[in-house]
């Protein structure tokens, strides 16, 4: 498995995933992304968007709503499924 990790995404706010990955010899490199934040070369049409918690997300939607659809649309416009992931909580 071979995982792309979009360069917008910060460094500590990533260390976990990347620790996690390091640990379980999931390859990975960081390189920008046309959408999302995380993309599996097994699976090019599928990325997930990782959203720190649930302030992020509603912030996206609501403050940020012109660029977050945007996104979107560019992802459907190629035939990308996107998943939200939502890391809210300690859980």
């Amino acid at each position: 498995m071979n995982i792309q990790i979009d360069s917008r995404e910060k460094a500590r706010a990533i260390r976990k995933i990347v620790a996690e990955f390091d640990r379980r010899g999931v390859d990975h490199f960081v390189s920008k992304l046309y959408v999302g934040d995380y993309m599996n070369y097994d699976n090019p049409r599928l990325i997930i968007d990782r959203k720190q918690d649930l302030t992020e997300l509603c912030g996206n939607v609501c403050q940020g709503h012109n660029r977050f659809r945007d996104e979107i649309l560019r992802a459907r416009e190629h035939g990308i499924e996107i998943i939200i992931l939502c890391e809210h909580g300690r859980g």
